[in-house]
């Protein structure tokens, strides 16, 4: 199968270009070096340099170049020709250089280039008809492909040879053309066409003069008769001439065509395979054609692109076709993307009806197909609230995704933003006219690859199982294995027992789970251990399941290209070549005002340090400072280097490094081998440098493989996505350094899923994990579209950062101050800190959960599904719930993650700092963090949240599929309708998704879907993917779950300065601003500092539910919105009751109504944006002081006040230094006490502690008075 194509270029003022090849668009014409050159000569003399261009000529000239040089074909390993010096002058001809094999082969291509520009630059002086015309005429007369069509023109007229002669003569020239390219890298398309042209007029003359007529052919003209036929005609070699042209451009896929269409789109996990025929029934040639049963798209590229530029597109050798106007496709590959996706959806979504005929047929095809493309780049996207109702989106319009949808009034970006980011949360305007969002990245990341960890989880936990008890029978309720669950909490006992008494002794042969993983990472490190006949085969049983794990992900990420290798760099660097040449063009030839010149000259010149920055990374691989993540693939684990054990003992692990070096003084990459000085000196100089960017970056970033790609950008700001490809610093075995790394391989595979997941998808869909071409092909287009004035650049900025910001908050790398600085540090132990300290009784904060399904599904759809049909058939719905557990996986459980729910976390405590304070500080810190997951699970939220989500989706997975049906039947109702587009389904998906085979429950007509027969039918993948996302996105809403999606800078301590007055000011604070976390961007400025997003804390279910809740509400999505408003307002008053019922029967009623709607979450943020608002003004605004009541917990004190602005943890020191430095009375200074007490208030003993700590309180009183 062919490699996936990649469209070369797209209309500007539809789509981007997301990938150029520098064969596409740098100029062939003589370098600056050559300009000088001129050799006085004569006609003859321009004939020869006629001749030796084309290629004959070119053949011959090769040959006795050769000779000059006498150059071998021997590889030299130390030889670099992409070198500065060895560059040098002939930049223009980088991708010439690719296979060089040593420095004479390398002086060899020289002398090919600088030999051919200077016959150009010749001829290029010659004056007049004779030397211009003339001289190419003659020159290209001997070439044999002029005289072949002489045979073939038996029995015909001067004008009938002439003009077959011509065809032939053009389509021989056409199929030797990509030879002579091959053999001339400084020829150019324009020659092209001249050659082909040229050949059709000589050509057609010397056949109409020298053909003989006669019964019988020459020899000659049999062999070459059958030569042609055998190659498929006349056409068939005037394709492949177009074929290999289009290689020779560069062109991989056709993933960003003007019409902003992906395969994927229609087909998912499609491929595109280009053919040289591709016969239909009844042997006819076809353009494209879709293989629904093996998904795959056949394109018959060279044809297309012939048939389009002669404008044979546009009509049809069928009577009755509709011609199709040649304005509605802007360049080729807007015809191609018409082409595939009309196919595919003759295949899958739009057949022939039985009574209609071909033609009226094949025009509706047409039609149909058309109008999507079209619609798809040009109907609005905003999210769909007007009229007072507007008021909601202000909020959602500080989240990335906001800024992008809303403010960026351009349906192709807004497209770009649901294919990143999108998460069905809310609808968009386009869905009033059935036009779905688009699927996205980070859907397909929490589906597929969560689901991928998940099973890895499961089999880690059954080999434990297996290993404890000699039996795996795997039970799980609510995704936890139980048996290892009980087996956790005995050794957890025993340990306590073992601390309380030192003499007893644990059995050395019986390892706990954590014990277990690691030496499970044993095994999947080294071979020796893996291949050992006495390990125990549940260990190696987790181990197999392990590198399984990882080798779904390496098989993908490496066809997407995103390892360091020489090609990988070379292929980006082409990339960046490409789009500065659009730049150099923009600049050169497009009519720019001086705000868009500007710009442009600005982006260019960043464009050029990026490619030295590039280049001076791909050195580094060249050298050997940094290799490929996978070298041995098999022992491959990711390595997060744990800081803290480097730092205890760093003269271990600098003689570690140091034993390496000296045992391997050597290198391989790819097909070199660096050697490097044996010299001690040399050797203790690599150790440090190694010792101080693994622990200066690599530990702090827990980015060992380089998947984020920290580093100091042109600018010398750190921050992801500088370093492209994925890299480590150390190629050492890990095994050999398996004391200074993380090895529980839980927690390893989790680290890498919740990153690799996202960065896989960004590169399936933009190109690179970064999305950097793409976003710089966005600026381009940006500017020539919406730059008028200053203050648009500021938008245009705006837009721009707010993808790059999206991307990194999905990979969890937005922030860029230092994970070791202690700022960073103590901001992320007073969240935790907090956490332990205030969630014990969350779960009644969640009672409102429980109404959520009955509001978006209905109160009788959800008993019918959740609760009557699972009584009736227990085994059904056992086989369904499992199938939907790998559809959507719910992960609260299997990665601890609950908590996200209810509060924002500054993620894993990553840096460590130095010194005997930082050492006691981190170790406190540690436990903090390290408690969370355990901890959510003792307040029951992740059981609650695990069951309500896994209820949900057994209801969402119903209504999807049972509303796809009746859409298919033409029963569905507007409601219907309206609901599956908005999470994806159109009518055509709806109908392709009642194909699929599916179980009933008789009694009571519940749909159990078998998605593991899906894929096995036409359309299949793509029915189960639509589904999927659509299940994964009405549960997040349901049981609200913020995603990235929903997350706005400052919830993470960033904030953005897309103008140039907001930077300017902070720019010129100089080393304060820089304390505050001031860098400057390319874009603008940034600001990263944990504190500021200390005070949005407990935030993250209020922001989430003000799209997921208020604004889905408020636009018609939920089946019962009256009902669930009223339930969930009560289940709120039941949680408040729950938490302290002592103080709710003192309440008013107007009070426990007021905080019933708080609680509820129906306001969505404005919820707590009251209690906010009463809280610093003191009483003077909020709906109670408007109601007449009294606040919530009487007059707020400094502290109160205080807290609202710097959060929850800050609070916690700020009530302390309050309560103890002014004149505050004892039981306040003791109720301060113990609120900061972590695990205090945890539902089971809350009311036990306080009593408990209120009679030591009192007897201490009593002694100190």
């Amino acid at each position: 199968m062919a490699e996936p194509l990649t469209n070369v270029y797209t209309p500007e003022d539809i789509d981007l270009t997301i990938g150029r090849d520098v064969g596409s668009v740098t100029s062939r014409l003589p370098l600056n070096r050559t300009a000088n050159i001129s050799t006085p000569q004569g006609f003859f003399e321009d004939v020869g340099d006629e001749f030796m261009l084309n290629w004959v000529g070119q053949i011959f000239q090769r040959n006795n170049l050769k000779d000059d040089f006498n150059f071998s074909l021997d590889i030299d390993p130390l030889y670099d020709p992409f070198t500065k010096d060895n560059l040098a002058g002939y930049e223009e001809y980088v991708s010439e250089f690719k296979e060089v094999r040593n420095k004479e082969h390398h002086d060899f291509l020289k002398a090919v280039i600088d030999t051919n520009l200077a016959r150009r630059n010749r001829l290029e002086t010659s004056d007049g008809f004779l030397r211009n015309i003339g001289a190419g005429l003659l020159g290209n007369l001997p070439d044999p492909i002029n005289f072949i069509p002489i045979p073939l023109v038996k029995g015909m007229s001067f004008a009938q040879k002439a003009g077959r002669g011509a065809l032939i003569s053009m389509g021989l020239v056409g199929a030797t053309e990509p030879i002579r390219r091959n053999l001339d890298p400084t020829a150019t398309s324009q020659e092209t066409i001249g050659y082909i042209a040229s050949a059709g007029l000589f050509g057609g003359a010397l056949t109409g003069l020298l053909g003989r007529a006669g019964k019988e052919r020459s020899a000659l003209g049999n062999a070459v008769t059958k030569t042609i036929k055998d190659k498929g005609g006349i056409n068939k070699i005037t394709e492949k001439y177009f074929k290999a042209h289009h290689k020779t451009e560069g062109r991989k896929d056709f993933e960003a065509d003007g019409f902003n269409y992906r395969v994927g789109d229609d087909a998912a996990e499609a491929k595109v395979e280009v053919v040289k025929t591709n016969k239909g029934e009844g042997g006819f040639e076809r353009l494209a054609s879709y293989d629904s049963q093996n998904n795959v798209v056949k394109i018959n590229e060279t044809a297309i692109r012939a048939k389009y530029y002669k404008n044979e597109h546009m009509y049809s050798n069928v009577d009755g076709i509709v011609p199709l106007a040649k304005s509605e496709f802007k360049t080729v590959d807007d015809y191609i993307s018409f082409l595939m996706k009309k196919e595919i959806n003759r295949s899958l979504y739009f057949r022939k009806g039985q009574k209609e005929d071909a033609v009226a047929y094949e025009n509706r095809l047409n039609a149909l197909t058309l109008a999507e493309l079209k619609d798809a780049v040009s109907i609005n996207r905003q999210t769909d609230l007007s009229g007072p109702k507007a008021i909601f989106k202000v909020l959602e319009n500080f989240t990335n995704f906001g800024k992008i949808i809303n403010k960026q009034n351009d349906p192709s970006i807004a497209m770009d933003a649901q294919r990143l980011i999108g998460d069905y949360a809310s609808s968009q305007r386009a869905e009033r006219l059935g036009l779905p969002p688009m699927k996205s990245a980070l859907v397909e990341a929490e589906t597929k690859w969560n689901a991928e960890f998940i099973m890895a989880k499961d089999e880690l936990d059954k080999a434990f199982e297996l290993y404890r008890t000699d039996r795996a029978n795997g039970k799980q309720i609510l995704g936890m294995n139980m048996q290892v669950g009980r087996i956790k909490a005995v050794d957890a006992y025993e340990n306590v027992m073992q601390r309380l008494n030192r003499r007893q002794q644990k059995d050395p042969d019986k390892y706990t789970q954590p014990e277990f993983n690691d030496k499970v990472h044993d095994a999947v490190i080294d071979n020796d251990v893996f291949n050992d006949a006495g390990l125990h085969p549940a260990i190696k049983q987790a181990a197999v399941a392990v590198r399984k794990f990882y080798e779904r992900y390496r098989k993908d990420a490496e066809e997407l290209g995103m390892f360091a290798s020489q090609g990988a760099y070379n292929n980006l660097i082409l990339k960046i070549d490409g789009v500065i040449e659009d730049l150099k063009t923009d600049i050169k030839t497009k009519p720019l005002n001086k705000f868009q010149e500007k710009r442009t000259k600005e982006l260019l010149s960043y464009l050029q340090k990026r490619r030295k920055a590039v280049k001076e990374i791909q050195k580094e691989l060249e050298d050997g400072t940094i290799s490929p993540p996978y070298t041995n693939p098999e022992e491959y684990i990711n390595r997060l280097f744990a800081r803290d054990k480097i730092l205890a003992n760093p003269e271990l692990f600098k003689q570690k490094l140091r034993e390496h070096y000296t045992k391997y003084p050597f290198k391989r990459v790819g097909d070199k081998t660096i050697n490097y000085s044996t010299d001690p000196a040399s050797i203790n100089k690599r150790v440090e440098d190694t010792y101080n960017r693994i622990v200066d970056t690599e530990a702090n970033t827990m980015d060992g493989d380089s998947i984020l790609g920290y580093d100091f950008n042109t600018n010398g700001v750190f921050k992801a996505g500088v370093r492209p490809l994925m890299s480590r610093v150390l190629d050492i075995p890990t095994k050999d350094i398996k004391e200074f790394v993380e090895t529980d391989v839980v927690a390893l595979m989790n680290n890498y899923n919740q990153r690799m997941s996202k960065a896989v998808e960004i590169a399936r869909t933009f190109g690179d994990k970064h999305m950097e071409i793409h976003l710089y092909q966005m600026e381009r287009k940006l500017i020539k579209k919406q730059l008028k004035s200053e203050k648009d650049n500021t938008k245009i900025n705006e837009t721009l950062n707010a993808f790059e910001d999206a991307k990194d908050t999905m990979m969890g790398g937005l922030s860029t101050q230092d994970p070791a600085s202690f700022g960073r540090r103590s901001a992320q132990a007073l969240r935790d800190w907090a956490s332990l300290a205030y969630m014990g009784k969350v779960i009644f904060s969640a009672f409102p959960d429980m109404a959520r399904p009955f509001m978006t599904a209905g109160f009788g759809k959800t008993f019918q599904v959740a609760f009557k049909s699972h009584a009736q058939n227990t085994a059904l719905y056992g086989e369904a719930l499992q199938q939907i557990r790998w559809m959507t996986p719910i992960i609260e459980s299997q990665m601890g993650s609950a908590r996200l729910r209810f509060q924002e976390t500054g993620g894993q405590i990553q840096g460590f700092g130095k010194g005997k304070f930082n050492k006691v500080f981190d170790k406190i810190a540690s436990g903090l963090n390290k408690a969370q997951g355990p901890f959510y699970f003792l307040n029951l939220l992740t059981f609650h949240t695990q069951m309500w989500k896994q209820i949900h989706s057994m209801v969402a997975a119903h209504r999807f599929l049972e509303d796809s049906i009746k859409w298919s039947k033409g029963t569905a109702s507007d409601f219907d309708k309206k609901r599956l587009i908005s999470f994806g389904i159109d009518e055509k998906t709806a109908k392709l998704i009642a194909e699929m085979p599916y179980e009933t429950d008789l009694k009571y007509g519940t749909l159990y879907a078998n998605y593991n027969q899906w894929g096995t039918k036409a359309g299949g993948k793509q029915a189960r993917s639509k589904i999927q996302q659509a299940i994964w996105g009405d549960v997040q809403r349901t049981i609200i779950t913020p995603t990235a999606t929903d997350k706005f800078n400052m919830m993470q301590g960033v904030i953005r300065l897309n103008s140039k007055t907001s930077n300017a000011i902070f720019k010129s604070l100089g080393p304060f601003g820089r304390m505050l976390g001031y860098q400057e961007t390319r874009l603008g400025g940034k600001l990263s500092n944990a504190y500021l997003g200390l005070p949005f804390q407990f935030f993250s279910w209020g922001i989430a539910a003000n799209r997921k809740l208020l604004i889905s509400g408020l636009q018609g999505r939920d089946a019962a919105p009256v009902m669930g408003m009223v339930t969930m307002v009560g289940l709120a008053m039941l949680g408040d009751y729950m938490k302290n019922p002592r103080y709710w029967t003192q309440k008013s009623t107007e009070e426990k109504l007021i905080r019933a709607l708080e609680l509820s979450g129906v306001f969505g943020i404005f919820s707590d944006a009251n209690f906010m608002l009463e809280t610093i003004t003191r009483g003077g605004a909020g709906l109670r002081p408007a109601l007449g009541q009294e606040l919530r917990f009487g007059d707020p004190d400094t502290a109160d006040v205080i807290g609202e602005f710097t959060g929850a943890g800050p609070s916690i020191i700020a009530d302390f230094l309050f309560a103890f430095g002014t004149d505050s009375g004892w039981d306040e200074r003791s109720n301060t006490l113990r609120r900061m007490i972590p695990l205090q208030n945890l539902l089971y003993w809350d009311k036990k502690f306080k009593n408990i700590w209120n009679a030591g309180s009192d007897a201490l009183y009593d002694v100190v008075n």
